[in-house]
């Protein structure tokens, strides 16, 4: 929930919450980290499996960034 700007809430649009929302592109996903900035916010997703030979958990995802691209907080390569 928060202000929206810039789209860092990742709803898909600027909208302020006034609650907290799912955020349908993550709703298959298990976060294991976020981070919000200002303008822009991050999640880490775990898709991890156990290796098959030490059964010892292995963290694998993906970095999900959404918000404003301004001096390239998003990581996207673009601004």
């Amino acid at each position: 929930w928060g202000a929206g700007n810039s789209g860092a809430l990742g709803g898909g649009d600027r909208h302020g919450r006034l609650v907290p929302e799912k955020i349908e592109a993550l709703a298959d996903e298990r976060a294991i980290a976020v981070s919000a900035g200002c303008l822009h916010s991050l999640v880490i997703t775990d898709d991890g499996e156990k290796s098959p030979l030490d059964r010892r958990w292995r963290p694998r995802g993906d970095v999900w960034s959404f918000g404003s691209g301004l001096d390239g907080n998003l990581g996207h390569g673009d601004r």
